[in-house]
């Protein structure tokens, strides 16, 4: 969330205002927010409860749960967003030099590589995971002995133009 809020935030640390840029990213969070508290059971207050949703494109006028609890949702969204806008906001503020720099190079380009983020900061302060084990965080299980003998050859193919073989 906090990721998907960086933009918006940002904005309203560097220039003072917001734009209708981040309208989808408000849209995706709230998503979110309503998905892991309604679907998920991953809010203590709504308790590890799991309401049907309706499917996209489709209208549902009846819910699953009373007014109080829909206003209960709708206050523990509004408190998720609320707090990861927060910590956003103080992550960016006490990295400001660094979100200043990025905003200038985003003003001049539009769009920024992970190259150019690496040059204007410098490299990760952790080491960056290369392989697949890593970025998963798993194994993988052990390949096959490269000692292990190749399957049998398939059985020859019939002359072109031969015509259909017998039955035995």
């Amino acid at each position: 969330m906090c990721m998907t809020l960086g933009g918006r935030v940002a904005e309203s640390i560097v220039f003072g205002k917001i734009s209708t840029g981040a309208a989808d990213d408000l849209d995706k969070i709230t998503k979110i927010a309503y998905s892991q508290i309604t679907v998920y059971g991953m809010n203590e207050r709504v308790g590890k409860l799991s309401f049907p949703q309706p499917k996209q494109h489709e209208f549902s006028v009846h819910k699953p749960y009373s007014q109080n609890t829909a206003r209960m949702i709708d206050e523990e969204v509004r408190k998720m967003v609320n707090d990861a806008y927060a910590k956003t906001e103080k992550l960016l503020l006490e990295k400001r030099d660094s979100l200043e720099k990025i905003a200038a190079l985003l003003m001049e380009k539009e769009v920024i590589s992970r190259d150019d983020i690496r040059s204007l900061l410098g490299p990760r302060p952790f080491p960056e995971p290369v392989t697949f084990e890593q970025l998963t965080d798993t194994t993988m299980p052990p390949s096959p002995p490269s000692d292990v003998p190749p399957p049998p050859p398939s059985p020859p193919s019939p002359p072109s133009g031969a015509g259909p073989l017998p039955f035995p």
